[in-house]
C-alpha cells in the first residue's frame, strides 16, 4: 500500500487564517491605493469649492451694491437736470412774457385816449423815430422786406444775452450745490448735536430721577416723624386741658360756694360797686399775656426749626445725589481699568502662545525624504 501524508488540523486551520489575512490585505489595498474611493484628511476640492462659492458671493454682492450706486447716481442727476430744466422753462415763459408785454403792449400803441389829460398828444412818441422803428411798415418805404441793416448788432446782443444766460445758469447751478452741501453739513451736525443732547438729557434725567427719589424718601420720613410728634403733643395737650377743666370745675365759685361770685350775674360787673381790676387780676392777666407771648416764639422757632430741617433735607438730599453720582462715575472707571488690564493680560498671553508655536514647537519643519515612507503599505 502507499503511504499518504494527511495534514492536521491544525496546520489546516493556520494555513486558511494566512489566506484570509492575505485576501484582507489585498482587499485594504486596494480600497485605500484607489484614489476614486480613497479619503484621507481633509477634502480640498470640496473646501476650494466652497471658497470661490463665497469669493463669488461676495463679488457679486459688491456688483450689485455698485450697480445701485451707480442706479442711484443716475437718478439723482436725472432729478438736478429734471428740475434745472424745469427752472430753466419756467424763467424762458417769464422773459417770453415780459417780451410779450414789452413789444406787444407797450403804452404808446394803445388805442385809448386819456381825455382828462389835454396834452396827451405831446407826450406821445414821434411817428418815426430811425429807419430800424418796429412802427414804420411796408408803406412807409422805410424798411424793405428782406433787409437788416441791423444784423451785426442783433448778432451780437443775441450772443451776449446767450452767454449771460449761460452764466447766470452756471452761478445757479453752483450757488445750488453749495446750498445743498451746506445743507447737508448742517443737517449732519444738528444729528449729532441732537444724538449727543439726547443721551446726555436722559443721563441727567436718570441722575435728578434717583435725586428726587432720595429727597422724597428723606421728606417722606421727616414727614411721618413730624406727624408722630404732633400727634404726641395733640393728646399731651388734650389731657392738659382735661385736668385743667377737672381742676377748674372743683376750684370753681360754684362747687366752693364763693360769695364773691354774687357781686354780678354772669360776666356782668356791677359799676358801683367796682373799684378796679385787683393786683392778683392784673397780675393774671400779665402773667397770660406772658404766656401768650411765650407760646408764640415757640411757636415761630418751631416753624424755623421745621424751615431749618427741611433746608438741611434738600441739603443732604443734593450732596446725596453728587455722592452717588461721582461714586459710579469712579466705578465705571475702575471697570474700564480692569478690562484693560483683562485685555492687556489677553494680548500678552496671546504673544507668549504665539512665540511658543513659531519658536520652541514648530522649530523642525518636515522634508521630502519625511513624506516619501508613507503610502507604502496600506498600514
Amino acid at each position: 500500500m502507499y503511504k499518504v501524508d494527511v495534514p492536521l488540523d491544525a496546520e489546516l486551520r493556520e494555513a486558511a487564517a494566512v489566506e484570509r489575512r492575505r485576501n484582507q490585505e489585498l482587499q485594504r489595498q486596494s480600497r485605500v491605493f484607489n484614489p476614486r474611493v480613497r479619503t484621507m484628511g481633509l477634502d480640498t476640492d470640496s473646501l476650494g469649492q466652497q471658497v470661490q462659492q463665497r469669493r463669488q458671493r461676495e463679488e457679486s454682492e459688491r456688483h450689485r451694491e455698485r450697480a445701485y450706486d451707480a442706479q442711484r447716481v443716475l437718478e439723482d442727476q436725472a432729478v438736478l437736470q429734471f428740475e434745472a430744466a424745469e427752472a430753466e422753462r419756467r424763467r424762458e415763459l417769464e422773459r417770453g412774457v415780459q417780451r410779450y408785454r414789452e413789444t406787444l403792449q407797450r403804452p404808446q400803441d394803445s388805442r385809448d385816449r386819456d381825455l382828462s389829460d389835454p396834452r396827451a398828444q405831446h407826450s406821445e412818441p414821434p411817428a418815426r423815430s430811425s429807419d430800424s422803428d418796429p412802427r414804420c411798415g411796408p408803406a412807409s418805404l422805410q424798411r424793405f422786406q428782406g433787409e437788416d441793416l441791423n444784423a451785426p448788432e442783433r448778432k451780437k446782443a443775441m450772443k451776449e444775452e446767450s452767454e449771460r444766460a449761460l452764466r447766470r445758469q452756471r452761478e445757479e447751478r453752483e450757488r445750488e450745490r453749495d446750498a445743498q452741501r451746506y445743507a447737508d453739513n448742517v443737517s449732519d451736525l444738528k444729528r449729532v448735536e441732537l444724538d449727543l443732547r439726547a443721551v446726555h438729557l436722559s443721563e441727567l434725567e436718570e441722575q435728578c430721577k434717583r435725586a428726587i427719589d432720595m429727597a422724597v424718601k428723606d421728606c417722606n420720613k421727616a414727614q411721618a416723624e413730624e406727624v408722630a410728634q404732633r400727634r404726641r403733643m395733640d393728646r399731651a395737650r388734650e389731657e392738659e386741658e382735661n385736668l385743667s377743666e377737672v381742676w377748674n370745675s372743683v376750684t370753681s365759685d360754684l362747687l366752693t360756694e364763693n360769695p364773691a361770685a354774687s357781686e354780678g350775674a354772669g360776666q356782668r360787673v356791677l359799676t358801683d360797686r367796682w373799684r378796679g381790676m385787683t393786683p392778683e387780676q392784673h397780675s393774671a392777666i400779665l402773667r397770660e399775656r406772658e404766656e401768650q407771648l411765650a407760646e408764640r416764639e415757640r411757636l415761630d422757632s418751631e416753624a424755623r426749626q421745621r424751615e431749618e430741617e427741611w433746608e438741611r433735607q434738600r441739603l443732604l438730599a443734593a450732596r446725596a445725589g453728587i455722592e452717588l453720582e461721582m461714586r459710579e462715575r469712579d466705578r465705571e472707571r475702575e471697570l474700564r481699568r480692569e478690562l484693560d488690564r483683562y485685555n492687556l493680560q489677553l494680548a500678552r498671553e496671546q504673544r507668549e502662545h504665539q512665540d511658543f508655536l513659531v519658536k520652541e514647537l514648530y522649530t523642525n519643519p518636515p522634508t521630502a525624504q519625511y513624506f516619501t515612507q508613507f503610502n507604502t503599505t496600506s498600514r
